[in-house]
């Protein structure tokens, strides 16, 4: 059977029923798929939650086991405390009684013994031990008083291994405990019962003491370590008693179930299930969903193929009549004879008249295709004619555009001139009058001008005067100068003498304190004689020294006066040249002001002949801006008129405009309509061609 067919342009291609066949195949493979994820996401919520319950029931039932052989440990260990020989309370007596009967001793014992006042061990077997009173398990009853206890492992100095102690206190009559049974249970017993704990292949048991080394675990060399991540577990499990959770780890995500074991100091029960247990249920559920759908896609596959090929054949027979059809001799008289109650028949049904109705429409445009090909020839004729008419038309309003253009141009340059006239005489006439303005406002400076000239010819009077008597009181302050001058020479003088007799002054106060030093001395040699001339050397001294340090003083406030006088005679000196600086200069300042004197009389009979030019020049400027408004006015007439000319002739230049661009726009319809029509008989004779080759 052929999967193949050919397209239109005769190369093979895939059929429809191996196209179909493979759609359906896509189909249930999305839909096996989805099935996957939802059924294995639905199986892995279920299985963690089954494993979670089963884990966290195994794990509570553990500890129960262990807690229960434990007791069973205790009520060993009661089988020594509750005899009555126990009761009299005689360590001796109860060491030799316990040792007559080692048949009470638990097989499951590394080693049991007693321990009385002393707290000192006396085993079952008849060793003694070292002394207890330290311990955890004698302290807790002795002192403690507890009747029981259980402790963490400790290390076994017999056998080197891990050993529970487990006592129970020694009570005379009257209650009272004086020593303790213990036993050293072998936590090889204790680590059975956890071994046993399993959940599928992969889960694994550990038990942990109070302080969080594993005391069982399936890999022997992390025993006797401490458990990573027991900081975390006791302080979650601190107000439960057990407990469940997912945990993530590098190697996947883990289900841990913890339970505290009863009875003991804070031993933990852990069981843990590994991420591949988790996941196995979940993994065989995805493989047999795959293998299902594999199935049943190929199932279907060959079962859409089967039923498509039936279907395809039909279609193959349709594609062979159209083919007919559209190559060869066109017949439209042919029709498919094949009779069906499905879609493919309804399908052939609808080509046979799709067919006939196709033939009666290329029936009738065969009878119009004459009557296109007249049509056709009458509007050339009518399309060449007009297109000639036009012509006539463009070249007639050529030529009359062309007068109208030069008028326009005449006319444009009479008003041009005329506009040109009349600027001119506007600005003549602004011109006019901004000389009147500029002539009336001169006057007036002029005049302002003049009043001005009078007071300030009368101020330079006065500066005149005054400059002259602050030259004489420059002349006075200079000779003050000069005495201030004179004063501070001779204090400076003064203060030179000054400095002469303190350095005297300080030359003897240095000698005095030589010879009193000389004189103490020479009363140090006369013994008790100079006693007194000591106490006068002494004052003397004393006085020298004073005057010494007063010498000094005054010295440093002579030598500032001195450079206080020095910076008075400086500023004195400056002072003095800046006043003949000053005198010179208003010296100077007086022969100027005498020169604007003379210079103001001069400017002063200057304005008075510029006033009465510009009074005549004012008379003169009245008479030329009556006659400017005579010719502004006669200016303004001729204007009007040009534009009126103007605006005639700019209508006119539009309307020829716009009859050339109708006439134009038609002349370029008439081509349109010509290669229209050229176009028109082309598609006409095609068509014509075209149907020609159906036989209806």
């Amino acid at each position: 059977m052929s999967i193949k067919s050919k397209d239109t342009n005769g190369k093979k291609g895939m059929g429809m029923a191996i196209r179909m066949a493979l759609l359906f195949s896509l189909v249930v493979i999305t839909l096996v798929v989805a099935m996957n994820y939802a059924i294995v996401d639905q199986v892995r919520s279920s299985i963690t939650a089954i494993y979670e319950k089963n884990t966290l029931n195994l794990a509570e039932g553990s500890s129960e086991h262990i807690a229960e052989a434990l007791r069973i440990y205790i009520e060993n260990v009661k089988s020594y405390a509750n005899s009555e020989i126990v009761k009299t309370g005689d360590d001796d007596a109860v060491i030799a009684w316990m040792q007559a009967n080692p048949q009470f001793q638990h097989k499951d014992y590394d080693y049991e013994f007693f321990a009385g006042r002393e707290a000192i061990t006396h085993r079952v077997t008849g060793e003694i031990g070292a002394d207890i009173s330290d311990r955890a398990y004698y302290s807790s009853i002795i002192k403690g008083g507890k009747n029981e206890y259980v402790g963490d492992p400790i290390v076994s100095r017999t056998s080197g291994k891990f050993v529970v102690p487990v006592a129970v206190a020694a009570k005379d009559a009257d209650g009272k405990a004086y020593g303790i049974f213990n036993a050293m249970v072998n936590i090889d017993k204790i680590n059975e019962i956890v071994k046993q704990s399993t959940m599928g292949t992969e889960g694994y048991a550990i038990l942990l003491d109070s302080n969080g080394i594993i005391l069982s675990h399936p890999n022997p060399q992390l025993v006797k370590t401490e458990f990573e991540g027991f900081r975390g577990i006791k302080a979650n499990m601190a107000n439960q008693k057990s407990a469940v959770s997912i945990q993530n780890t590098p190697v996947g995500q883990n289900l841990i179930a913890v339970s505290k074991v009863p009875d003991t100091p804070g031993w933990f029960f852990i069981m843990a299930i590994t991420g591949e247990e988790l996941a196995r249920v979940p993994n065989n559920v995805r493989t047999f969903i795959t293998i299902v759908g594999i199935v049943v896609g190929l199932v279907l596959m060959l079962v859409a193929y089967i039923l498509l090929s039936r279907t395809v054949k039909l279609v193959k027979i349709v594609t062979s009549t159209v083919g007919d059809i559209t190559a060869g001799d066109a017949d439209l008289t042919r029709r498919i004879d094949i009779t069906r109650r499905d879609e493919i028949g309804h399908l052939i049904n609808s080509f046979n008249g799709f067919v006939k109705k196709l033939q009666n429409i290329i029936s009738s445009i065969k009878g119009s295709k004459k009557m296109l090909e007249n049509a056709d020839g009458d509007l050339q004729h009518s399309i060449e004619d007009t297109a000639s008419a036009i012509t006539e038309i463009l070249a007639n309003i050529d030529g009359v555009s062309k007068q109208v253009n030069n008028q326009s141009s005449s006319v444009s340059e009479t008003a041009g001139a005329v506009t040109q006239i009349s600027q001119n005489i506007d600005s003549l006439e602004k011109m006019i009058e901004n000389q009147s303005a500029s002539v009336t406002e001169a006057s007036a400076a002029v005049e302002e001008m003049m009043g001005n000239i009078s007071s300030v010819n009368t101020s330079v009077e006065k500066m005149a005067s005054e400059f002259s008597a602050l030259e004489k009181d420059t002349q006075l302050g200079i000779e003050k100068q000069n005495s201030v001058k004179e004063r501070i020479d001779e204090i400076a003088e003064q203060s030179a003498m000054l400095i002469e007799a303190n350095t005297a002054i300080e030359n003897i106060a240095s000698q005095t304190n030589m010879l009193a030093m000389n004189a103490a001395i020479e009363a140090a040699h006369a013994g008790d004689a100079g006693k007194g001339f000591s106490v006068v050397a002494d004052e003397i001294r004393k006085l020298s020294e004073t005057s010494t340090e007063q010498s000094h003083t005054i010295g440093d406030e002579l030598r500032k006066i001195v450079q206080s006088i020095e910076v008075m005679v400086n500023s004195s000196n400056e002072s003095e040249e800046a006043f003949s600086a000053v005198g010179t200069r208003i010296k100077n300042t007086d022969v100027l002001v005498r020169q604007i004197k003379s210079a103001m009389e001069e400017q002063n009979e200057g304005s008075k002949q510029i006033f009465e030019a510009l009074q005549s020049l004012n008379d003169n400027t009245a008479e030329v801006r009556s006659a400017a408004v005579e010719m502004s006015e006669g200016n303004k007439s001729i204007l009007g008129e040009v534009r009126k000319l103007q605006d005639a002739t700019d209508v006119i230049k539009g309307s020829m405009t716009e009859m050339s661009d109708g006439a134009k726009e038609i002349n370029q319809c008439g081509s349109v309509l010509a290669d229209i029509s050229r176009k028109v008989n082309d598609s006409v004779r095609q068509i014509g061609s075209e149907i020609d080759l159906f036989k209806v």
